[in-house]
Protein backbone atom coordinates (compact mmCIF):
# COMPACT_ATOMS: atom_id res chain seq x y z
CA UNK A 1 0.00 0.00 0.00
CA UNK A 2 1.29 3.21 -0.93
CA UNK A 3 1.41 6.55 1.45
CA UNK A 4 -0.63 8.21 -1.06
CA UNK A 5 -4.24 5.96 -0.63
CA UNK A 6 -3.50 5.90 3.18
CA UNK A 7 -5.33 9.12 4.46
CA UNK A 8 -8.40 7.72 2.38
CA UNK A 9 -11.45 6.07 2.71
CA UNK A 10 -14.32 4.72 0.47
CA UNK A 11 -17.59 3.13 0.69
CA UNK A 12 -17.83 -0.18 2.26
CA UNK A 13 -20.29 -2.98 0.32
CA UNK A 14 -22.50 -2.50 3.88
CA UNK A 15 -22.83 1.44 3.36
CA UNK A 16 -23.80 1.01 -0.27
CA UNK A 17 -26.34 -1.66 0.59
CA UNK A 18 -27.99 0.61 3.06
CA UNK A 19 -27.80 3.39 1.02
CA UNK A 20 -29.48 2.21 -2.12
CA UNK A 21 -32.31 0.68 0.77
CA UNK A 22 -33.05 3.77 1.64
CA UNK A 23 -33.35 5.27 -1.41
CA UNK A 24 -35.65 2.16 -2.62
CA UNK A 25 -38.06 3.36 0.09
CA UNK A 26 -37.58 6.95 -0.31
CA UNK A 27 -38.67 6.40 -4.43
CA UNK A 28 -41.59 3.91 -3.43
CA UNK A 29 -43.20 6.46 -1.21
CA UNK A 30 -42.68 9.21 -3.80
CA UNK A 31 -44.47 6.52 -6.39
CA UNK A 32 -47.21 5.71 -4.26
CA UNK A 33 -48.04 9.44 -3.16
CA UNK A 34 -47.80 10.05 -6.97
CA UNK A 35 -49.61 7.49 -7.99
CA UNK A 36 -52.78 7.45 -4.95
CA UNK A 37 -53.09 11.20 -5.95
CA UNK A 38 -53.15 11.07 -9.31
CA UNK A 39 -56.26 8.41 -8.40
CA UNK A 40 -57.71 10.55 -5.63
CA UNK A 41 -57.69 13.69 -8.70
CA UNK A 42 -59.53 11.33 -11.18
CA UNK A 43 -62.05 10.80 -8.51
CA UNK A 44 -62.52 14.00 -8.03
CA UNK A 45 -63.26 15.07 -11.26
CA UNK A 46 -65.57 12.56 -12.10
CA UNK A 47 -67.45 13.62 -8.53
CA UNK A 48 -67.56 17.71 -10.46
CA UNK A 49 -68.83 15.99 -13.31
CA UNK A 50 -71.39 14.43 -11.32
CA UNK A 51 -72.49 17.85 -9.65
CA UNK A 52 -72.12 19.62 -13.78
CA UNK A 53 -74.74 16.90 -14.58
CA UNK A 54 -76.95 17.27 -11.46
CA UNK A 55 -77.07 21.49 -12.08
CA UNK A 56 -77.59 20.54 -15.79
CA UNK A 57 -80.66 18.35 -14.86
CA UNK A 58 -81.75 21.56 -12.01
CA UNK A 59 -81.32 24.14 -14.74
CA UNK A 60 -83.78 22.05 -16.93
CA UNK A 61 -86.17 22.22 -14.18
CA UNK A 62 -85.88 25.55 -13.30
CA UNK A 63 -86.40 26.73 -16.72
CA UNK A 64 -89.53 24.49 -17.24
CA UNK A 65 -93.16 26.22 -16.81
CA UNK A 66 -94.19 24.95 -13.20
CA UNK A 67 -97.41 23.25 -14.63
CA UNK A 68 -95.49 21.33 -17.08
CA UNK A 69 -92.92 20.19 -14.78
CA UNK A 70 -94.09 16.24 -14.74
CA UNK A 71 -91.96 13.12 -15.30
CA UNK A 72 -93.14 12.54 -19.04
CA UNK A 73 -91.94 16.04 -19.77
CA UNK A 74 -88.85 15.89 -18.46
CA UNK A 75 -88.20 12.44 -19.08
CA UNK A 76 -85.66 13.30 -21.57
CA UNK A 77 -83.31 13.64 -18.28
CA UNK A 78 -84.14 10.35 -17.18
CA UNK A 79 -81.51 7.44 -18.29
CA UNK A 80 -77.97 6.88 -19.13
CA UNK A 81 -75.49 8.97 -20.62
CA UNK A 82 -73.73 6.33 -22.46
CA UNK A 83 -75.64 4.80 -25.45
CA UNK A 84 -75.43 1.00 -25.02
CA UNK A 85 -75.38 0.35 -28.44
CA UNK A 86 -72.06 1.89 -29.20
CA UNK A 87 -70.60 2.85 -26.05
CA UNK A 88 -70.38 6.54 -26.79
CA UNK A 89 -72.23 9.79 -25.38
CA UNK A 90 -75.37 10.56 -25.86
CA UNK A 91 -76.77 13.61 -27.50
CA UNK A 92 -77.54 16.46 -25.00
CA UNK A 93 -80.93 17.74 -24.34
CA UNK A 94 -81.07 21.07 -26.06
CA UNK A 95 -83.96 23.66 -25.88
CA UNK A 96 -86.21 23.97 -29.24
CA UNK A 97 -86.18 27.09 -29.43
CA UNK A 98 -82.47 27.81 -28.34
CA UNK A 99 -79.99 29.29 -30.80
CA UNK A 100 -77.55 26.61 -31.08
CA UNK A 101 -74.96 26.23 -34.06
CA UNK A 102 -74.24 22.69 -33.43
CA UNK A 103 -76.72 20.66 -34.83
CA UNK A 104 -75.44 17.09 -32.42
CA UNK A 105 -73.57 18.28 -29.53
CA UNK A 106 -72.46 15.35 -27.42
CA UNK A 107 -71.26 14.95 -23.75
CA UNK A 108 -67.39 14.68 -24.14
CA UNK A 109 -66.36 11.02 -24.10
CA UNK A 110 -64.49 11.29 -21.00
CA UNK A 111 -68.28 11.17 -19.40
CA UNK A 112 -68.90 7.70 -20.94
CA UNK A 113 -66.13 6.60 -19.80
CA UNK A 114 -67.85 6.68 -15.86
CA UNK A 115 -71.55 5.38 -17.35
CA UNK A 116 -73.26 8.60 -16.11
CA UNK A 117 -76.65 7.85 -15.47
CA UNK A 118 -79.39 10.61 -14.37
CA UNK A 119 -82.91 9.60 -12.27
CA UNK A 120 -85.65 12.83 -11.99
CA UNK A 121 -87.49 12.23 -8.94
CA UNK A 122 -90.59 14.99 -9.11
CA UNK A 123 -93.00 14.90 -5.53
CA UNK A 124 -96.06 17.41 -5.30
CA UNK A 125 -96.11 18.98 -2.00
CA UNK A 126 -99.56 19.59 -1.80
CA UNK A 127 -100.42 18.49 1.73
CA UNK A 128 -97.18 17.94 3.48
CA UNK A 129 -96.00 21.35 3.94
CA UNK A 130 -98.03 24.71 4.60
CA UNK A 131 -99.03 26.22 1.28
CA UNK A 132 -97.78 22.94 -0.49
CA UNK A 133 -100.12 23.39 -3.59
CA UNK A 134 -97.43 25.85 -5.13
CA UNK A 135 -94.60 23.68 -4.45
CA UNK A 136 -92.70 20.54 -5.93
CA UNK A 137 -89.79 18.97 -4.98
CA UNK A 138 -87.12 17.70 -7.92
CA UNK A 139 -84.74 15.31 -7.19
CA UNK A 140 -81.75 15.00 -9.67
CA UNK A 141 -79.97 11.70 -9.14
CA UNK A 142 -76.47 11.39 -10.91
CA UNK A 143 -74.65 7.31 -10.50
CA UNK A 144 -71.52 6.27 -12.37
CA UNK A 145 -68.55 3.90 -12.00
CA UNK A 146 -64.90 4.40 -11.17
CA UNK A 147 -62.88 2.91 -14.07
CA UNK A 148 -65.34 -0.02 -13.56
CA UNK A 149 -67.88 -1.10 -16.84
CA UNK A 150 -71.64 -2.04 -15.23
CA UNK A 151 -73.44 -4.82 -15.82
CA UNK A 152 -76.00 -3.03 -17.55
CA UNK A 153 -75.87 0.36 -19.30
CA UNK A 154 -79.33 1.23 -18.82
CA UNK A 155 -81.97 0.23 -15.79
CA UNK A 156 -84.77 -1.84 -15.45
CA UNK A 157 -86.14 -0.01 -12.69
CA UNK A 158 -85.15 1.33 -9.83
CA UNK A 159 -81.38 2.21 -9.06
CA UNK A 160 -78.60 1.69 -11.65
CA UNK A 161 -75.65 -0.39 -11.45
CA UNK A 162 -72.83 1.98 -9.90
CA UNK A 163 -70.62 2.51 -7.70
CA UNK A 164 -70.96 6.33 -7.00
CA UNK A 165 -74.08 8.46 -6.67
CA UNK A 166 -74.79 11.99 -5.79
CA UNK A 167 -78.28 13.31 -5.18
CA UNK A 168 -79.32 17.18 -5.94
CA UNK A 169 -82.89 18.56 -4.68
CA UNK A 170 -84.57 21.87 -5.64
CA UNK A 171 -87.64 23.26 -4.33
CA UNK A 172 -89.77 25.13 -7.43
CA UNK A 173 -92.21 27.67 -6.45
CA UNK A 174 -95.37 28.03 -8.55
CA UNK A 175 -95.09 31.92 -8.72
CA UNK A 176 -98.11 32.63 -11.56
CA UNK A 177 -101.30 30.92 -9.13
CA UNK A 178 -103.47 32.58 -7.04
CA UNK A 179 -102.96 32.72 -3.31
Amino acid sequence: MSLKNKGRKGFTITEIIVATAVFVVLFSAIMWMSTSSRAESSKSINYLRALELAQEGVDWVNSTPFGDVTDSNLSFLHGSLVDPSTGDSIKMPVAENAKNSVSETKYPQDYSKCYFYRTVKIEELNNSVPYGRFLKKVTIGIYWNEGKTPKKIEAASGEPDRMRKLYMSTIIFDDKAYY
